[in-house]
């Protein structure tokens, strides 16, 4: 029994001695293996993002407009003439238009300052992606996947690094926050797909994240009682916030907020002529995106469908949120339980609410997120998560935050858990986005005629064509033109166009849910 007693005696020593070494040589290079740990889970993100971009096979209907919009492609709006066309003639058409080259991208961008034929959205993602696609003069799928991501990827770089400068200006030198708020912010799934995505998001990303930054330190400087560089703090304020409801209008719901409570901080800390600075930066802000693009204001001037069915069934933005995306698409799976676990154990550690209604976390901006989140899923008509994609880091601060306020061994275990799940699972996972292409590929790989399809509805499909198949567009054109009598023709329609008095037809859907392709017959009634 002695000796049983002294060999665990013996072992707890060496296990002791192993914890202390391990720490006394992290005091030593303390700097170093930070920087090492923050590059490792650059490197992973970067390789994420890198290999998920890699394997698009296909394009949302979303990324195909981006192509067309921003190579100002005039059938987007106005629809392609009647006639024929092989398939490779009708992607060019939405690769470019007009002049080529560096001069067709300057061509393009004064037509992107001018009017980019998209009233729902600002021109300066646009005007950034026709930079990325400067001698892109012919479609090319992977090629546009590829310019397209490269350009998402320097955006991302720029949203991590100031992310990182954001948890350090809140958490200091507790680095084990640092790292979980990166870790959190960078792998969710949403934020992966937001990369992937050749839309405006990434980039709105970026600009949230540097708002955000500037924001939790004009509240600092406001606590410190430091002096506000006046001109400084109202030109990059509005930039960005200019720049971050250029990326989306949707934002202006977190943008909005944000003011508020920077107002809130100058009236609790009596600054309060430190308000109109704020007043000055939100007017600098409308200046800034006027002047980039002067339609700015065309989603208020012009009614779109984007407009009129606004602001609907705020009780399905509610479920659509909390049940469907923060619950099921953010996070891999059990990621929602490690989450909603360390939340609890915060929430329930003695003095855990004290310490998050402390200022010095910022614990307001998720929260903010948060009451976001609903109210733009409630202002859309398509009720997508990606309207919210550029606030997931922001949205992940409350994690970090929740650890802060815990115990010392609570916060050790929660923190190690974290950085050992999303880190090390979600880049095992193999993103793809699955769009039925090949099923449509398939069906449109033969002559077809497209009657009576909106032009952006056609542009839809243009992707999945075959270079070397003549297909037939007619708007305009009556269908007898260009059908015999007792002829059958394969027709690409929607429900109701076709005249049941003159034809017989059969279909199937091929593309959303109301484009369907008919087998259509002649044979007048």
């Amino acid at each position: 029994m002695g000796r049983n007693k002294d060999n665990k005696k013996k072992e707890t020593g060496k296990g002791l001695g192993a914890i202390t070494a391990v720490t006394e040589m992290y005091g030593r290079n303390a700097k170093w293996v930070n920087w090492a740990i923050v590059g490792l889970l650059f490197v992973l993100a970067f390789y994420v993002r890198v290999n998920a971009i890699a394997g698009k096979t296909e394009l949302h209907s979303d990324e195909v407009f981006s192509m067309a919009l921003c190579t100002c492609d005039p059938n987007y709006n106005v629809a392609v003439a009647d006639g024929t066309y092989t398939g490779a003639q009708l992607k060019d058409m939405i690769a470019h238009s007009g002049d080529t080259g560096f001069k067709g991208m300057l061509s393009d961008l004064r037509q992107l300052w001018v009017n980019n034929g998209d009233a729902p959205h600002a021109s300066l993602y646009y005007m950034a992606l026709r930079v990325a696609l400067t001698g892109y003069d012919a479609y090319d799928l992977d090629g546009y996947i590829v310019r397209g991501g490269v350009l998402n990827m320097l955006f991302f770089v720029l949203s991590f690094v100031f992310m990182y400068k954001l948890l350090r200006r809140i958490f200091g030198e507790r680095h084990m926050l640092v790292f979980v708020g990166l870790a959190l912010a960078y792998f969710n799934l949403l934020s992966v797909r937001n990369t992937m995505l050749i839309r405006e998001y990434q980039m709105a990303e970026a600009s949230v994240v540097m708002l955000t930054y500037m924001a939790v330190g004009f509240v600092q400087r406001l606590r410190a009682g430091e002096e506000i560089r006046r001109w400084r703090f109202v030109a990059l304020f509005g930039v960005l916030m200019g720049c971050t409801v250029s990326l989306g209008y949707f934002n202006a719901f977190y943008v909005i907020g944000l003011c508020l409570a920077l107002a809130a901080s100058c009236i609790r800390h009596h600054r309060h002529r430190a308000i109109l600075l704020i007043l000055l930066a939100g007017v600098a802000a409308l200046v800034f995106a006027f002047v980039i693009y002067p339609g700015f204001f065309n989603f208020i001037l012009h009614p779109t469908v984007h407009k009129s069915m606004a602001f609907r069934k705020f009780s399905l933005a509610l479920s659509v949120t909390f049940a469907r995306d923060i619950r099921r698409l953010l996070f891999i799976s059990y990621g929602f339980w490690i989450v909603l676990a360390a939340v609890l154990v915060a929430a329930f550690s003695k003095g855990g609410l004290k310490k998050l209604a402390d200022g010095g976390l910022f614990v307001w901006l998720p929260l903010l997120v948060v009451a976001c989140m609903p109210l733009i899923q409630y202002a859309s008509i398509l009720k997508h998560p990606r309207y919210y994609y550029c606030l997931m880091p922001v949205l992940m601060l409350l994690v970090p935050q929740s650890l802060a306020a815990m115990p010392n061994l609570w916060r050790r275990y929660f923190g190690i858990l974290i950085l050992l799940f999303f880190p090390i699972l979600t880049p095992q996972i193999h993103f793809r986005d699955n769009y039925r292409w090949d099923a449509v590929r398939k069906e449109l790989a033969r002559p077809v005629i497209f009657y009576q399809l909106n032009p952006n509805e056609l542009i839809q499909l243009v992707p999945n064509l075959d270079d070397n198949v003549e297909y037939t567009v007619m708007g305009k054109t009556p269908m007898t033109s260009e059908i015999s009598q007792g002829e059958e023709r394969l027709v690409v329609a929607k429900m109701g166009k076709i005249d049941s008095d003159k034809f017989v037809f059969v279909g199937k859907a091929i593309w959303n849910s109301n484009i369907y392709l008919f087998n259509v017959k002649y044979v007048e009634k």
